[in-house]
């Protein structure tokens, strides 16, 4: 299985260069030529943000669509699917502020913005292109997710999955007994970013969220092993053309 990485990791092709949906478009043209069809060709993952907190370091789902079935420019249509892993929010900013990119006040303050934009660009796009997990949960057990990924991605073997995700998901517990588990809260107060804690309360952890981003918060966009509603009802779909 063929799986070249499409980039651009390169910092002036993301959002510094207004012509970064030209850059994408032209690489996803000259893989085309290479890959045979029916091969998955997989992009890297993204922050939101992604590096520096802008408006533009989110990547634009609408346009990944758009550019990746222009039959004008590419030899054949991309059956895109993109996988939203949602996080705990407290964690979602640590990972970024404190394990990679800094900020953690700035981050804190807009992410509700980038979470808003998020399930905006979502809901603009067919339900087919895309699927909800559990980080946490999926990090605590990624084998069990085998299938899951295999009938989104409508992959051959099942076993194939399972390896991949036995081999390259480093398992993390959601227990705080666990010696796996880490507490983002405790890194924040250890780190002294007591205003960043008091911003992420009051945004993310109030019982006024449900309403803000109703597309995170429901049972049913978000799939589990156990709980499988919008992933099959993709499925009916595909299976009843």
């Amino acid at each position: 299985m063929d799986k070249p990485e499409l980039i651009p990791r390169i910092k002036d092709e993301i959002g510094d260069n207004p012509n970064y949906c030209d850059c994408v478009s032209e690489q996803l043209a000259s893989i085309s030529q290479k890959l045979p069809d029916g091969s998955l060709l997989v992009l890297r993952s993204y922050s939101y943000p992604f590096q520096d907190v802008h408006i533009y370091r989110t990547p634009d789902l609408v346009k990944l669509i758009q550019l990746a079935q222009d039959t004008n420019k590419l030899p054949w249509i991309y059956d895109v699917k993109v996988i939203v892993l949602k996080r705990q929010w407290v964690e979602a900013i640590v990972s970024a502020c404190l394990h990679r990119f800094g900020d953690c006040d700035k981050r804190a303050l807009f992410l509700p913005r980038f979470l808003s934009e998020l399930q905006t660009e979502l809901l603009q796009i067919d339900p087919e292109f895309w699927m909800l997990l559990d980080f946490n949960d999926l990090v605590s057990r990624p084998v069990k997710y085998a299938n899951v990924l295999q009938t989104f991605l409508q992959l051959k073997d099942e076993r194939v999955v399972a390896n991949a995700l036995k081999n390259s998901v480093r398992v993390r517990s959601n227990n705080p007994k666990d010696p796996t588990y880490k507490d983002a809260w405790k890194e924040l107060q250890e780190e002294g970013n007591d205003r960043a804690m008091k911003m992420i309360h009051l945004a993310f952890y109030n019982s006024h969220n449900k309403y803000r981003w109703p597309l995170f918060d429901s049972p049913f966009f978000l799939v589990t092993p156990e709980s499988r509603e919008f992933l099959d009802s993709k499925t009916h779909v595909v299976l009843s053309q």
